[in-house]
């Protein structure tokens, strides 16, 4: 991600001085800067309902999940909890604070003379910074729900004097639907990506024909 912060293209000669004061969101819209809000939304709350549903495991790392199975037994699987989710959320910040360097990196110099150009070039390249961005949170919301799902696949059983009874996950009905939604992240942080690459590519264009008598 560093890498967007710096032009595809060499500067221009700068222009006269712009008084205009410029933010690192100067270059972005409200709309591009929706998809990365809500992905971390969703991505906070899955980890911190996730993270209390876990406990410790023999070593005192909170990532698993149990499901009581009566007379003292239980039956338990790995859940994201903390001792996943906090490393994570680290790198988190970390991804949010380089892509806010980067957008006022990009914000930051003069405008060149050819204005316009210039514009569109730092647009472009602010785009991109969210579209990378938020295709690495959507494919790292993708694993919490394919985790999730694997969670809640738990089964278990037990006999009785009447029977054999079965038990699983406060969740278990949400299993398919987290396995779409897994999926549907991944396609998603992909086709992210792939469309931040698309729009660094530079476009080559064409002159107009002169008539020639």
């Amino acid at each position: 991600m560093a890498v967007l912060a710096f032009p595809m293209q060499r500067r221009g000669v700068p222009g006269s001085a712009d008084l205009t004061p410029r933010t690192p969101l100067s270059f972005t819209s409200k709309f591009w800067l929706l998809n990365p809000a809500v992905v971390v939304v969703f991505i906070l709350t899955l980890t911190v309902a996730a993270g209390s549903a876990s406990e410790a495991d023999t070593t005192a790392r909170y990532n698993m999940y149990f499901v009581d199975m009566g007379e003292g037994g239980s039956a338990g699987t790995t859940i994201y909890g903390w001792f996943y989710s906090l490393p994570c959320l680290i790198l988190l910040a970390v991804m949010v604070v380089l892509a806010s360097i980067n957008l006022f990196l990009i914000a930051r110099p003069a405008l060149d003379h050819d204005r316009d150009r210039d514009v569109r070039g730092r647009t472009v390249r602010s785009r991109t910074v969210l579209m990378v961005g938020s295709g690495a949170l959507l494919w790292h919301l993708g694993d919490i729900l394919a985790s999730l799902a694997g969670t809640a696949s738990l089964r278990g059983s037990f006999g009785t004097s009447e029977g054999t009874v079965g038990v699983w996950t406060t969740f278990a009905a949400l299993e398919p639907a987290l396995t779409v939604a897994s999926l549907m992240a991944v396609a998603l942080g992909f086709a992210s990506w792939f469309a931040g690459a698309l729009s660094v590519i530079p476009v080559r264009q064409r002159e107009p024909a002169t008539a020639s008598s």
